[in-house]
């Protein structure tokens, strides 16, 4: 797996991840609401973490700056 989430989108990935967990554990809503926002949760902190973003390599994005890289790559 190589870089392609850059700084200020991986701290966006983890304050949405964090956001949605706690969504997910303080709502009183439908048990698969509370499902889905467990599994944006899971994917926002993963994708943070790990700065690899599935998504963003089928894509062709690159925002990671290993190589000061910060613009799509078609």
């Amino acid at each position: 797996m190589t870089c392609n989430v850059g700084p200020k989108e991986r701290y966006g990935r983890l304050a949405f991840g964090i956001a949605a967990g706690t969504a997910a554990v303080l709502i009183s809503g439908p048990g698969w609401l509370r499902g889905l926002l467990g599994v944006f949760a899971t994917s926002g902190i993963f994708t943070g973490v790990t700065k690899y973003c599935p998504a963003n390599q089928l894509l062709g994005i690159q925002n990671c700056e290993g190589g000061r890289i910060l613009k799509r790559v078609v």
